[in-house]
């Protein structure tokens, strides 16, 4: 038996099999989702759970370079609009409109999972990354710009305890 982090097999397995640039997107209750997409349905009634909840769970299993949510989120749900800008301080964000996060995100999307959270514009996209301190530990290695800036995001941060640092001696 597994002994900690997430017990739901399905979304074990799926972060498991998460590569880097693939994306997955935690839904509010009420998100679209495309018929011919897989979904991990965790809803269970109004609320529960939340997305605040599963973006924690998630957040301590997965490294997400990246999110993306819509505008509207920022200025019509400021409260989870924080809460959700809290839980990724050590990544990119990335806001499009709503009607991209139906029409032109959700048919690439890995895999959804649905809360049952009452929340408008609760939907977030996750991009799978890469931890660059195991990635470039080599000092013989060139680390992109890209890279940099991500072991900047990551360090001024509260997730930096997640990262193994233990090989990483280089300074730049």
């Amino acid at each position: 038996m597994k002994r900690s982090g997430i017990l739901h097999a399905e979304l074990s397995k799926l972060i498991a099999e998460l590569r880097h640039g693939h994306t997955i997107m935690v839904t509010d209750a009420g998100f679209p989702v495309p018929r011919d997409v897989p979904c991990i349905d965790l809803a269970i009634t109004k609320n529960v759970p939340s997305i605040e909840f599963i973006l924690q769970l998630i957040d301590k299993e997965m490294i997400t370079e990246k999110i993306i949510f819509a505008k509207d989120m920022r200025t019509n749900n400021p409260s989870l609009h924080k809460k959700v800008l809290s839980i990724f301080d050590d990544c990119d964000h990335e806001e499009v409109e709503h009607g991209d996060l139906i029409q032109k995100y959700a048919p690439a999307i890995k895999c959804f999972i649905h809360t049952g959270e009452f929340s408008p514009w609760g939907n977030i996209i996750l991009v799978a990354g890469t931890d660059p301190f195991r990635w470039f530990a080599d000092e013989t290695t060139v680390i992109p710009e890209f890279y940099h800036k991500r072991l900047k995001q990551i360090r001024g941060s509260k997730k930096i305890g997640l990262f193994d640092q233990s090989d990483f001696a280089r300074k730049d």
